[in-house]
């Protein structure tokens, strides 16, 4: 490989990296904007962990 490819594929990858970080922090914008606007999210109710019943005891 050459020293110019392997200098495109190291950008390429500094590249990406910034625009994932970027998103990100555009993520982490938006979740504060909304929880501004509409309050924070409510947390889903959990559901109950079902238990196995051994029926031959009754």
């Amino acid at each position: 490989m050459g020293k110019r490819t392997q200098q495109k594929r190291e950008g390429v990858t500094r590249l990406m990296d910034y625009i994932e970080k970027a998103l990100e922090r555009l993520g982490e914008w938006v979740d504060r904007i909304m929880d501004a606007l509409f309050g924070p999210q409510s947390e889903p109710e959990r559901e109950p962990i079902p238990l196995p019943v051994d029926e031959r005891r009754r």
